[in-house]
């Protein structure tokens, strides 16, 4: 869908009047405002849980990630950007070539004594039973079946509890089965001195769900990737892009299947594809790897 830039700027123009701004450093604003809750979000799950971003590449997808990844990252102090070769469609891409997946839970609301790994070795079974019967149901074959086994724990009278890996040795038949007793609450224990700090030996443990999740492997083909050389890209086409500030800058566009693996260039860019456009900065270095993503280096 193509812009209508003259009625765009009409839009724009009575907002801009009261601002006292131009209509491009008027719709700066705005982005700046969607760039600033992106990366609010970005810190609640990085930086609120004791990740630096600067240490991770961020991937812009969606359909808009591309178009203000380049921001982002900046304003995270983060240097490596990946944009996907269909950034738009990257969910739907994903559903299509995922594995299957149902889980099973049963309550297995017991203290975590020896004595009570029988009763729990028999939840597995049932489950397991339960699982051939979605394996059967669609028709996903032996060799593609996968079993993972985890357990919901917590210290007695806790509030919360923490889901622990549970799988033991796979059974001849391919059925899951339940580690043992001592390692089950080493792995507890385990998990609750990342998630909380501290663990104590001294509690009694409590189980309060049984989980198992049933897997298909996906038969979906991988990705071919493309072996190129460095080669320099040619634009389609110039048009004034606003960067920053009240001055344009005449920027190559370029069209993303063009891009072959190889492909070097430095921003200002734009790349328009079908379901995204991305964005690079002046100054900002941009590859295309064998599969085909952008991999931009922010200056």
């Amino acid at each position: 869908m193509s812009l209508d830039l003259a009625a765009a700027k009409s839009a724009m123009a009575p907002l801009a009047a009261q601002l006292g701004f131009s209509v491009e450093r008027t719709a700066q604003g705005m982005i700046a405002i969607v760039v600033a809750n992106m990366v609010r979000a970005i810190r609640a799950i990085s930086i609120e849980r004791g990740h630096d971003p600067r240490e991770f590449a961020l991937m812009g997808f969606g359909g808009a990630g591309a178009l203000h990844a380049v921001e982002v990252a900046r304003a995270l102090e983060m240097e490596r950007i990946i944009i996907p070769p269909a950034p738009g469609i990257l969910c739907a891409q994903g559903l299509v070539v995922s594995d299957l997946k149902e889980d099973f839970v049963t309550s297995a609301r017991m203290l975590m004594t020896a004595e009570t790994m029988t009763e729990l070795q028999q939840l597995v079974a049932d489950l397991s039973g339960r699982a051939d019967t979605w394996f059967h149901d669609e028709d996903i074959a032996l060799p593609r079946r996968q079993l993972q086994l985890a357990l919901d724990l917590r210290y007695q009278r806790q509030n919360f509890e923490l889901t622990v890996d549970a799988n033991g040795p796979l059974a001849p038949d391919g059925r899951a089965t339940i580690a043992g007793f001592d390692e089950l609450l080493q792995r507890f224990y385990t998990a609750h001195e990342r998630t909380y700090g501290y663990h104590t030996t001294e509690d009694p443990v409590e189980a309060v769900n049984l989980r198992l999740t049933a897997v298909g492997l996906s038969d979906a083909k991988a990705r071919i990737e493309q072996v190129g050389s460095a080669q320099t890209a040619r634009p389609k086409s110039h048009r004034d892009v606003w960067f920053s500030g009240d001055t344009a800058v005449n920027t190559p566009i370029y069209w993303r299947d063009d891009l072959h693996p190889g492909t070097t260039f430095t921003g200002p860019a734009i790349v328009e594809q079908l379901d995204a456009t991305s964005v690079i900065h002046p100054g900002d270095m941009v590859r295309v790897d064998p599969a085909g993503n952008l991999l931009i280096e922010v200056s």
